[in-house]
């Protein structure tokens, strides 16, 4: 009796999925939201990461920028391999089906986006008599709604020197503010280079 070949014992392979970009995905994942929730115990002054190396933390909460950009490769790769596999060689697929196809995925989404955002900027009516018209189209913020939380959020960041946007942090201790040339990020990197090369 023959023994079973070596490609008969191998699990049937599911080319439905790629593994690698499944990875890829679920590390975006976690670089994004680890830099949210950094920057907010950063900003309550949580010494969470004490007693940690700057490097680990660096690497670990650091690369919320990386995770978008791996995010935007991955949607490049995906809508071209199906793109191609869908239409075949560049000479074939259709411009229409193709931004038909790219709108019914989106499309879904928009009413639970206006949704979401349509508390932000109707106020609720707060008068028994009912609100005055021009509040109906006055934004939330202008009306104060948020006011509160805004000013709090506002004073967060300016006790830890953020006081403009973009507002990049370094290492936690280098703050690069607003739009910046290139050679002011290689400047600081530069810095945080020989800082850790001199130990």
């Amino acid at each position: 009796m023959n023994a079973p070949s070596q490609e008969s014992r191998l699990p049937a392979r599911n080319w439905t999925r790629l593994d690698g970009v499944d990875l890829l995905r679920g590390l975006a994942i976690f670089f994004v939201l680890m830099n949210h929730v950094n920057m907010r115990l950063l900003i309550a002054k949580v010494p969470y990461t004490e007693g940690l190396p700057d490097q680990l933390v660096s690497s670990l909460v650091w690369n919320g920028q990386l995770g978008v950009q791996i995010f935007f490769a991955i949607s490049g790769f995906l809508i071209t391999t199906t793109t191609l596999k869908r239409w075949g060689p560049l000479s074939q697929i259709s411009l229409r089906g193709f931004y038909v196809m790219r709108f019914k995925r989106g499309a879904p989404l928009v009413p639970a986006l206006i949704y979401q955002l349509c508390p932000m900027v109707v106020p609720e009516p707060t008068a028994v008599d009912g609100p005055h018209p021009d509040d109906w189209c006055r934004p939330s913020v202008g009306g104060r709604r948020y006011a509160t939380l805004i000013d709090e959020n506002r004073a967060e960041a300016e006790s830890v020197g953020i006081n403009a946007i973009p507002a990049h942090i370094f290492g936690r201790r280098y703050l690069v503010l607003g739009a910046q040339p290139y050679e002011a990020f290689l400047q600081v990197i530069d810095r945080l280079r020989e800082e850790t090369a001199a130990g």
